[in-house]
């Protein structure tokens, strides 16, 4: 089921109309439409409306199972990441919006974990590596590392909401969010190149 889907099939669970449900979260008719036919990803507030609403979780509305049973993206929601109010962790100096991205998209997460990346190289780059190193001054150990994370500009988030776990990319514009098969339990693991670290217990 799409989040299309779980939106009309919680809307006629609470036996609303198309129109009703807009009354109810300020929003016009055709929002509510384009919302059910796809068109369209409601924005974060009118999403934590609809669960309370609906008496639902975030993750229920947006999640799509097909997509969860392929491993694929089972979650993506439109943000503006620079209008959110940082997150300031008790204890810590400084907020985050991503943080706060997190923590809106999940509010009913039991654990939220900041997440450090490093991407392993393939053969093909540690065999070019290795050549630039022995036929130049230069060090050629680490290039494509230094280089992804110097162009990567997502934060990601190990979440644990209703017994799942989710790995969370928080970006500018947009959050994507991936079931994980296997449950993480160390502190370090590895999904595919990339190699994660949780970093720090923001819930």
């Amino acid at each position: 089921m799409t989040t299309a889907g779980r939106i009309r099939e919680c809307r006629t669970t609470a036996g609303l109309s198309q129109a009703e449900l807009s009354n109810r979260l300020s929003v016009s008719r055709q929002a509510v439409s384009k919302w059910q036919s796809g068109a369209g990803l409601p924005d974060v507030e009118n999403l934590k409306q609809m669960a309370k609403l609906f008496d639902v979780s975030v993750d229920h509305l947006l999640v799509d199972e097909t997509a969860t049973d392929r491993g694929e993206v089972a979650m993506r929601q439109p943000i503006d990441l620079a209008s959110m109010q940082p997150y300031t962790i008790p204890g810590k100096r400084m907020g985050s919006r991503a943080h706060a991205a997190v923590l809106a998209a999940y509010p009913q997460a039991t654990s939220v974990w900041a997440l450090a990346r490093s991407q392993r190289n393939t053969r093909s780059q540690n065999a070019l590596e290795w050549i630039i190193s022995l036929f130049s001054d230069a060090n050629g150990f680490g290039i494509f590392g230094t280089a992804d994370a110097l162009s990567d500009h997502v934060a990601r988030y190990l979440v644990e909401s209703a017994n799942r776990q989710l790995l969370v990319s928080v970006g500018q514009h947009e959050i994507t969010s991936r079931e994980l098969g296997e449950r993480i339990t160390g502190k370090k693991f590895t999904i595919g190149q990339d190699s994660f670290r949780r970093a720090v217990q923001v819930r």
